[in-house]
C-alpha cells in the first residue's frame, strides 16, 4: 500500500510541474500557425491561475525585427499587443 501510495504522489507532482510546459508549447504552437507574420517567439508566460474558467498567456514576439508584447487565450487567439521596448 504504502508503495502504491508514493508511485500516486509522485505521478500527480510530476503532471502538476509538466502541465504548465506542455500548455505553453501547445499554445506557442498554435500563435505561430495563426499568426505566420511571427518570426520568433522570445518568452512566454501563463498570467492565470489554476481553477479560473480560461488561460491567458502573455508572449514577447518578433514581428517584422520589432519586438512586440502580446496576450492570448490558450486556442493561440491574440487578444491584444503593445509593441515592446
Amino acid at each position: 500500500i504504502i508503495i502504491g501510495l508514493s508511485s500516486l504522489v509522485i505521478i500527480i507532482v510530476a503532471a502538476y510541474l509538466l502541465m504548465p510546459n506542455i500548455m505553453m508549447n501547445s499554445v506557442k504552437d498554435k500563435i505561430i500557425e495563426n499568426n505566420p507574420d511571427i518570426e520568433n517567439i522570445v518568452t512566454i508566460n501563463h498570467i492565470s491561475s489554476w481553477g479560473e474558467w480560461f488561460l491567458e498567456y502573455v508572449l514577447v514576439v518578433e514581428i517584422d525585427g520589432q519586438k512586440f508584447r502580446i496576450w492570448s487565450n490558450d486556442k493561440g487567439e491574440i487578444t491584444d499587443k503593445e509593441a515592446f521596448e
